[in-house]
């Protein structure tokens, strides 16, 4: 049986693994959401939410949703983009 204890932001179960709190996770995706929304572009938010979303997928949703972008397009692009940087490379090398 494991046992959960809350101080603050810290959050470990009696074995001292981490675990997460609800709460502390949402303020953490409103923060980044809301300083992403203050003037940040378009582009600059996805290039952020890529990287939250490849560290940890509930982040990069999270912050989507709170920017009201389509984790899904966002993802989609990153693959694209990916693909397309391949191809460059690969070209590179033939040429």
């Amino acid at each position: 049986m494991s046992i959960a204890l809350k101080t603050d932001e810290v959050c470990l179960t009696n074995d001292a693994q981490w675990v997460r709190c609800a709460d502390a996770e949402q303020r953490l995706i409103d923060n980044l959401a809301s300083s992403l929304g203050n003037g940040v572009p378009q582009r600059i938010q996805e290039l952020q939410i890529q990287h939250f979303h490849k560290a940890d997928p509930a982040y990069g949703s999270g912050v989507a949703k709170g920017l009201s972008l389509n984790i899904d397009t966002i993802t989609t692009k990153k693959q694209a983009n990916a693909a397309d940087s391949t191809s460059t490379a690969e070209l590179r090398l033939i040429g």
